[in-house]
This record gives structure tokens, C-alpha cells and sequence, in this order.
């Protein structure tokens, strides 16, 4: 037993047993002592447990001054005035009889707990711990790393300029390069941000099938976070729902759900319920799918996140068309009220982008103002937003969107009866189908279903010189 200046008895500090609780933020002894700290220094000692428990080598679990100025609340700092602060708190406590810190230098330290870790006590896992101080965000790099990691974060920045402005094939590549620079680094999470946007980028070229693969992948990886596995599964419901798979697209997103209720992760929550409208506008349930991308758009709204705002206003804009096209048989002014209001969502969409001055891989858009206009008899117009599909998707190379531009322009110019011209875009749909990365089956069949929807759709409507046998023989 040993006593403080104010004559007070205590443990000597290697017998002393430490509670930690991660859930209230509190450290207590055995004795029924709490440390009443700062915030700047209920991190340290949150930091200083941690490093002590984990420690399978047993070295000590020291702790770097650099180390420390990662922490919250001691950025601010410099090494110098952060090893004095500790030191002048050693020094405080060692008078109280509390001190549980050693340093190996008065101020440069490294510093540890004297505390073992077998008489730590704590109310949470480790990652939890991880999770609170940033551990899992934060990485202190060694010189044979820094390479790799600054080469990262290029290939992500460059990356991240070429997708934004539509250029996905350039995008690409310099992921892939960020994914592997993040992995010679050993650095998990980051080398998880790049598969994710790996991903993103293949759905967006249409090669679903990888993109599905590398993200079965990700889920398997050692380091993820709960943050990153639920946007994992955002972007899985995101590829089954663009498989078809409407129950498992459903599943995924509601799986997300369940993790980030009540948690404020907005981001996240726009995808969820962007995810969730997508479903019901496929079930033909408009006036649910409408509720959806309109909460959607609120919690992009909260995070500025330009990109959600634009794919919801698309959403919405073809969501409307959908809509319009139920009525066709019921009410010309529904129907073109509905589409009216699909063009005006899609230029807004088309005006966002141009605002931004990022982001203009607006094909999609295109292809959609491009089919509603030759709906509303408007074929020169069709045809214009058409051909400038075909010229965006094109220098984005991305071949799945380039593929049902020269779709929608071969039925436009079968409706305007210039039959050479309509094979020679449906034979260019096949072509670049097959550039997606589809197999000659799924284009076979692909395109099979197409001929039979341009003959439902061209029925009335195309002159009678103009048939679709020809088409069929574009599959042999």
C-alpha cells in the first residue's frame, strides 16, 4: 500500500484494476476511483488502452507523440507543447496518487500505461474502441509505405475527375492502380474505398457481373467497417436491381437499413431509399417510388452530395415517363401531362450538371428525352437528343449506354421510315452490347426481346415499307 501527499492510501498503480467503458466514456479503478478528464485526454488514455490491449507482441504498448497529435482534440498541438501537457499531467496525478502513465522521456516520451493489460477491463470489443478514437480512419504510415499511399491518393483524385466528367473507361484504370497502392501500403480501408469505386464504375460501363463479383469480394475483406459494409450492400441492391433481381435489390437495401437507423449517416440513407424507389418504380407502384426518391433527395440534400441529387432527379424524370406511358391508352393529356413533367425532372437534371460543371455523363438523359419526344410525335428533336447519347457515351466509353442510344435511334428512324439508317444503329446496339462485356448468349437474347418490343411498339406506327425481318437476321 502507498500513500499520496495528502496522506491518502492507494495501490501501487501495477496493482491497481481499470474498468473501461466505451458505451458512458468513463475509466474507474477497482477502488471505485474516475478519472475526470478533458476531452483532449479522455482520448489519450482511450488511445493508451487501446495500444495496451493491443499488443500481441507485448512490447509495452507504447505511444508516439505523432501518434498522439492524430488523436481528436490534439491537433493543435505541436510535439512539443503536447509532451508537455502530458508531462505536466503525470506530474498532477502522481501527486494524487493516480498516475497510471509512464513515459521513457519526461516530454518526449513515448508513453504507456503501467496498468497490465490482464487488469483491463472493457465494456466493448476492440473495433468498438477502434471505431470511437478513429483508429480504423487513421493510419500512421513507415517510410516504405508513403510511396504507395501518395500514389494513391492520386490515382483516386484522377480517378475520381475522369468519372465525374463521365470519362469511365479513363476512370477505370487509375482505380485499379489506387487499389493497389492501397494494398502494398496495408492499408485496408482505403483499399476497400477503391474496390467500392471499382465497382461503381463497372456498373456504370454495364459489366454488372464483375461489378456483383468484387463486391461479394469486399465483404470477405479483413478491416471492414460497418460504415463501409452498409454502403456495400447500397451498391449491391444498386447491381440487382439492374440485374432484375428485384427480392434480393429489396433485401440488400433493407439489410442497410436495419445498420444505419437513427444513425445520421445521410449519405448513406439517400442511397438506401433512392435504392428502394428504383424497385417500386419497376413493380409499377409510381406513387410509393415517388415518396422514396423524394426522401432520397432530402438526405442527399443534407450532405450536398451533387451526385445523388443528379441520379434521383433522373429517377424521377423516368419514373414520370413510366407513368405517362399507362395512360397512352386512356388520355392523351395525362399522358403528355406525365411526360411533360419526365422532361422537365431531366432537364434539370441535364442543367445540374452544366451548372457544376462536373458530372456531364448524361447520356442516360439523352436516351430518355430522346424516347419521350419521338412518343409525342417530335422526331427531329428524338433524333437530336439521340445522336447526342450516342456522342456522350461514346467519350465516356461507356458501351452499355452508347449500346441503347443507337437502340432508341433505330426506332426512331424506323417511325421516320429510313430503314438502312434504323439497321444500321440496331446493328451498332448488338455490336456495342457485346462491348459491354455481355456474353453472345445474354446478347442474343438481349436483342431477341428487342425485336419483338419494336414490333409491338411499331405496329401502328411505322410505314408499312418498313419491316423488322431484317433485323432478325442481324443475329445470325
Amino acid at each position: 500500500m502507498t500513500k499520496d501527499l495528502a496522506g491518502n492510501v492507494y495501490l501501487p498503480a501495477k496493482d491497481i484494476r481499470l474498468f473501461v467503458s466505451v458505451q458512458s466514456r468513463n475509466i474507474t479503478t477497482d477502488d471505485g476511483y474516475t478519472y475526470r478528464l478533458t476531452p483532449q485526454f479522455s482520448y489519450l488514455y482511450f488511445y493508451l488502452v487501446l495500444k495496451r490491449l493491443d499488443d500481441p507482441m507485448k512490447r509495452g504498448g507504447f505511444v508516439e507523440i505523432d501518434e498522439i497529435l492524430l488523436l481528436s482534440h490534439w491537433e493543435r498541438n505541436s510535439f512539443a507543447s503536447a509532451g508537455k501537457q502530458i508531462r505536466r499531467h503525470i506530474i498532477e496525478m502522481t501527486k494524487r496518487g493516480r498516475n497510471i502513465i509512464d513515459a521513457q522521456q519526461k516530454i518526449s516520451g513515448p508513453f504507456t500505461l503501467i496498468i497490465p493489460s490482464d487488469h483491463i477491463q472493457i465494456d466493448a470489443p476492440i473495433t468498438k474502441l477502434m471505431d470511437f478514437l478513429d483508429q480504423r480512419h487513421i493510419s500512421r504510415l513507415a517510410k516504405d509505405k508513403e510511396v504507395d499511399f501518395y500514389n494513391y491518393v492520386e490515382c483516386m483524385w484522377e480517378g475520381d475527375a475522369f468519372f465525374n466528367d463521365g470519362l469511365l473507361k479513363d476512370a477505370l484504370p487509375l482505380y485499379k492502380e489506387a487499389e493497389e497502392a492501397a494494398a502494398k501500403s496495408k492499408l485496408q480501408e482505403l483499399k476497400i474505398a477503391a474496390m467500392q469505386k471499382i465497382g461503381r464504375t463497372l456498373e456504370r460501363l454495364g459489366d454488372l457481373t464483375t461489378a456483383d463479383r468484387l463486391y461479394q469480394d469486399v465483404l470477405k475483406c479483413d478491416g471492414l467497417n460497418e460504415q463501409a459494409e452498409t454502403m456495400t450492400y447500397v451498391l449491391l441492391g444498386l447491381i440487382k436491381y439492374r440485374q432484375g433481381d428485384l427480392k434480393a435489390s429489396e433485401k440488400f437495401s433493407y439489410k442497410a437499413l436495419d445498420m444505419v437507423r437513427n444513425k445520421k449517416q445521410y449519405k448513406i440513407m439517400g442511397g438506401i431509399y433512392n435504392g428502394l424507389g428504383l424497385v417500386r418504380k419497376e413493380r409499377k407502384q409510381y406513387e410509393e417510388a415517388l415518396i422514396f426518391f423524394q426522401r432520397a433527395l432530402e438526405f442527399y440534400s443534407l450532405v450536398d452530395y451533387f451526385y445523388g441529387i443528379q441520379a434521383v432527379y433522373f429517377n424521377i424524370g423516368l419514373l414520370y415517363k413510366l407513368w405517362g406511358d399507362q395512360w397512352s391508352e386512356q388520355s392523351n393529356d395525362l399522358r403528355n401531362a406525365h411526360y411533360t413533367k419526365s422532361m422537365e425532372w431531366v432537364y434539370r437534371c441535364i442543367s445540374l450538371c452544366e451548372k457544376m460543371g462536373i458530372g456531364f455523363e448524361t447520356s442516360q438523359d439523352y436516351i430518355l428525352l430522346a424516347s419521350i419526344q419521338r412518343k409525342m410525335g417530335n422526331m427531329d428533336k428524338a433524333l437530336e437528343h439521340a445522336k447526342a447519347a450516342i456522342k456522350i457515351a461514346g467519350d465516356a466509353g461507356n458501351m452499355r449506354d452508347m449500346a441503347y442510344a443507337h437502340r432508341i435511334r433505330a426506332v426512331i428512324c424506323l417511325n421516320m421510315g429510313k430503314e438502312e439508317e434504323a439497321k444500321a444503329a440496331f446493328k451498332l446496339f448488338i455490336t456495342h452490347l457485346g462491348q459491354s462485356g455481355l456474353s453472345k448468349d445474354a446478347i442474343k437474347k438481349i436483342a431477341e426481346e428487342n425485336i419483338k418490343k419494336l414490333a409491338r411498339e411499331m405496329s401502328s406506327t411505322v410505314p408499312k415499307s418498313a419491316g423488322l425481318t431484317d433485323f432478325e437476321a442481324l443475329l445470325l
